[in-house]
């Protein structure tokens, strides 16, 4: 690939049509901009990598609901309130006092609450 060095990786990294070239170039991700990255293949790589995620910017990940049921005390519920995936309204209800309302007010969903 051409002019990879004028590549900004932090934007890159969230780009869900890069994620094989990301794959391809592990060294050069970020991994706090990568856990916003919504394709399959790169919250397969967070699902096996753990510790490179940014739980922060997992929790607006609409793609990314089952790793975040799987470890419920790493969720940034404000940040989850923005998320759009509707199986969020089922981790919320559970934790109401902890909603952002001005991110839920968002969704299509908030009349589940």
């Amino acid at each position: 690939m051409k002019n990879v060095d004028k590549i900004n990786w932090y934007l890159i990294s969230r780009n869900k049509n890069a994620t094989t070239f990301l794959l391809a170039n592990q060294h050069m991700i970020n991994n706090e901009s990568f856990s916003l990255n919504e394709d399959y293949e790169a919250i397969l790589y967070l699902s096996k990598y753990p510790q490179l995620i940014s739980w922060s910017n997992l929790s607006f990940n609409q793609n990314a609901i089952h790793l975040l049921k799987q470890n419920p005390s790493n969720i940034d519920y404000s940040n989850l309130s923005f998320n759009q995936n509707p199986d969020i309204i089922s981790i919320l209800k559970s934790k109401e006092s902890y909603i952002n309302w001005y991110g839920l007010s968002q969704s299509p969903h908030i009349f589940h609450i």
